[in-house]
């Protein structure tokens, strides 16, 4: 019996032990470090609102004179680029670009001084100018075509066919529907079909459909509607 009761207290003791033991590495081992918190984003900086730099004095200007486009106020247009330009030579106000001078070009088409568009588009094009591009000269190519000078609006398209032209703009169907137009507008159909018969080549380039529905509105219109 007694022997018993030695076993147990010696297995008692050896439990207190590991228990001690087991307490001390606890206290030794250290804790690992805290976790830091996630770093917040910096805020984004707010967008600066546009400044009212040359652009937005040109967008006005480009504006305006649409506007006095449709008014027919051609001399009020052409008052106001000279002012734009006057503030530009005196370091007030930026050059004007091609834009500005296509929609002056316009005016002029539509206003019917095509004299004033073709000393313009001259300028333009000049070494001062501010260059031309494809949009100037369809609207050159419009003009000439409602004033009835068909000769010079040829000798323009085959200056650009030979790249030969300032600007090097792209003989596109495009540029040739929009002359196509004027010369049906106009009710000049010989030109009309002798354009066709010119720049055939260039006109079947994804532009049948556009193509034929102009012939058939210009034979439409002359009263030759035998000729669909």
């Amino acid at each position: 019996m007694w022997i018993q009761e030695r076993v147990n207290d010696c297995r008692h003791a050896q439990q207190i032990e590991q228990e001690k033991v087991r307490l001390g590495k606890e206290r030794t081992e250290p804790s690992p470090p805290p976790i830091p918190p996630p770093l917040a984003r910096p805020a984004a900086s707010p967008v600066p609102p546009p400044t009212s730099g040359p652009l937005p004095n040109l967008r006005r200007l480009t504006a305006r004179i649409v506007d006095l486009t449709r008014r027919k106020q051609l001399t009020q247009i052409m008052a106001e680029v000279e002012a734009s330009k006057r503030r530009a030579r005196s370091g007030r106000g930026s050059g004007i670009n091609i834009i500005v001078m296509n929609a002056v070009l316009e005016a002029c088409v539509s206003c019917g001084d095509v004299d004033l568009a073709v000393q313009l588009f001259e300028e333009m094009r000049g070494p001062m100018g501010c260059g031309v591009d494809g949009v100037s000269y369809g609207i050159l190519l419009k003009g000439l075509g409602i004033a009835r000078r068909i000769d010079e609006a040829f000798e323009i398209l085959e200056s650009i066919e030979k790249d030969t032209s300032v600007g090097c703009p792209r003989l596109s169907p495009h540029l040739i529907c929009g002359f196509l137009n004027t010369l049906i507008e106009a009710g000049d159909m010989r030109r009309a079909n002798a354009l066709v018969a010119r720049f055939r080549q260039v006109l079947y380039e994804g532009q049948s459909v556009l193509l034929y529905n102009l012939l058939m509105k210009g034979y439409i219109k002359s009263n030759f509607p035998l000729e669909l």
